[in-house]
């Protein structure tokens, strides 16, 4: 097992499509890495800002050693 520290950076979102025709007003992102949870802020309002409030999380991790895929 290792310890890492993980920093996720929340910037922002655009252009969002609607989930079974609802719009998407208060977006929230939560990662899980092994087995710890990492939440944003929820966005407000996306109309007037599109921005997290706090876009920078920081996280304690000890596992195996991570991979991570981007598709």
């Amino acid at each position: 097992m290792r310890f890492f520290i993980l920093q996720v950076l929340f910037r922002g979102v655009r252009e969002l499509k609607k989930i079974q025709l609802m719009t998407v007003t208060r977006p929230k992102v939560i990662i899980d890495c092994a087995g710890v949870q990492i939440e944003s802020t929820p966005i407000k309002n996306t109309n007037q800002n599109s921005n997290f409030s706090s876009p920078v999380t920081f996280v304690d991790v000890v596992c195996r050693p991570i991979i991570i895929h981007v598709l």
